[in-house]
């Protein structure tokens, strides 16, 4: 990751993360998200970060599938393109395009419905 995203890498002060109003165990998420002036948080875990306690800080906080989502009605075509690179790349086991939206289907239900209806017809 080092070699591909240099910049990625961020650190927090030790002590910020135990004044925030979030679950202990995803203090640091918040921490760090305010420290880089992140817009998002993009989490499955959405139950732990409250949306207003969050957007104080000027962070809101989305799902993979509000995310992706979202791509997908900006640019169905891209998203079209990254799905038949992502199932030519399975070798064990191969999958097509159908397989990999159910096997994703139970935590991206917003995405897969859109793709089925906007890609696959």
């Amino acid at each position: 990751m080092q070699r591909a995203l240099p910049d990625a890498q961020a650190h927090i002060a030790d002590e910020s993360p135990k004044y925030l109003g979030v679950a202990s165990s995803d203090r640091h998420v918040l921490a760090l998200a305010v420290s880089v002036r992140a817009d998002s948080i993009i989490t499955l875990n959405i139950r732990d970060f409250p949306s207003t306690y969050c957007q104080s800080f000027g962070v809101g906080v989305l799902s993979p599938d509000d995310v992706l989502t979202q791509i997908m009605t900006e640019d169905s075509l891209g998203v079209s393109v990254a799905l038949q690179e992502i199932a030519d790349r399975r070798q064990q086991p191969s999958m097509t395009i159908g397989e990999l939206l159910s096997k994703w289907e139970s935590r991206l239900p917003s995405f897969v419905a859109k793709v089925r209806r906007t890609v696959m017809n």
